[in-house]
């Protein structure tokens, strides 16, 4: 399971309140659990499989059609940890050629910066999460 290969490789810095960053292949809320109760953070791009069905936005839809390349759409999630305790994590969907999710439980969604990415007619500037 890939929740168990990270928490073997963060062992050392349990308990250290450090940011692990993490790919897709193993981003989940399970992670957040596990890594809450190491006292560890984590922030990674995440599959869309493995985001809460009400937050995802399909390829078919009126919402992704709207969309323009750059736009960022943010949301607060609850979820219980291990103890029952309700924590908040943050998930922004970001919208390149596909939609590119990320998760959070360590800062703010709100940070913003440029990235530079090729499209019809050159080179494009586009806010990014």
């Amino acid at each position: 399971k890939t929740v168990q290969v990270v928490q073997q490789l963060v062992e050392p810095f349990r308990g250290s309140f450090r940011t692990v960053y993490v790919d897709r292949f193993y981003t989940s809320i399970d992670l957040l659990k596990e890594l809450h109760e190491m006292k560890l953070f984590v922030t990674g791009t995440v599959l869309s499989n493995r985001v809460p069905r009400t937050l995802t936005i399909g390829k078919s839809s009126p919402q992704f059609k709207a969309m323009e390349r750059g736009d960022v759409v943010k949301h607060v999630f609850n979820y219980r940890d291990k103890s029952g305790h309700l924590q908040k994590a943050g998930l922004v969907l970001w919208k390149d050629r596909n939609i590119v999710y990320s998760m959070t439980n360590d800062t703010t969604t709100s940070t913003m910066d440029t990235c530079t990415r090729r499209g019809q007619g050159g080179l494009l500037e586009l806010q990014r999460p």
